[in-house]
């Protein structure tokens, strides 16, 4: 797929011309990115089930993650994007 950056948060496809030619999404790529290394971090720190106060913590983390993502898919979702399949009206 040259000429195109994925999403992380909805894998969505933007054109590579686009993001360079508009601050606002080399921003959402920032921000993107961002939320990506999150979730990376998040999922290498998950803590021993047995531990309930942190797993607990740990869960409650994800609520964070998901409202981000869930932000990022509304920036996202008017912008001139390839989806795949499943995800077109």
């Amino acid at each position: 797929m040259q000429n195109w950056v994925r999403l992380s948060s909805t894998g969505w496809y933007l054109s590579l011309e686009d993001v360079l030619a508009d601050p606002a999404m080399q921003d959402l790529l920032g921000a993107d990115s961002c939320w990506q290394f999150a979730v990376d971090d998040w999922r290498r720190r998950r803590p021993h089930r047995w531990s309930w106060k942190a797993h607990r913590s740990w869960r409650g983390e994800e609520f964070e993650l998901a409202a981000e993502q869930a932000r990022l898919v509304a920036v996202s979702t008017p912008l001139r994007t390839l989806r795949p399949l499943a995800d077109r009206d």
